[in-house]
């Protein structure tokens, strides 16, 4: 029947049905919140990078209308991994994606996987 905890899909927004067509002919919920436009405050608590990278997010979705005031912890954690997604990519193409390990006590050397990469993925 749709809606959280239903264990079928999850409703569509209305705004969706309207832009594909309301293929089902079932009535739209008119009665819906609908998202308030505009540009979000930027949280407190983000990092140095993860600030900059803000301002770059927020113009490519308002160049794409997509851009609401509720959106703010998501843009937040968007550009919070970006920052990390990119640390990771420069650790990889430093350091590359195999390592070699070295057992002190055994004196033989085993290949392990640059923990970065996973963090990249």
């Amino acid at each position: 029947m749709g809606g959280k905890g239903s264990g079928g899909h999850n409703r569509k927004p209305t705004a969706q049905k309207l832009a594909e067509g309301n293929r089902g002919k079932r009535p739209l919920n008119l009665r819906e919140p609908k998202a308030l436009p505009g540009e979000p405050q930027m949280p407190s608590g983000m990092t140095e990078q993860a600030r900059a990278v803000w301002p770059e997010v927020v113009a490519m979705l308002k160049a794409n209308d997509v851009l609401f005031k509720t959106d703010g912890l998501a843009i937040a954690a968007l550009c919070s991994n970006l920052v990390l997604f990119w640390q990771a990519d420069r650790a990889v193409q430093e350091l590359g994606s195999v390592r070699e390990e070295l057992d002190e006590a055994t004196g033989v050397s085993t290949p392990r996987m640059n923990p970065s990469v996973r963090v990249r993925c």
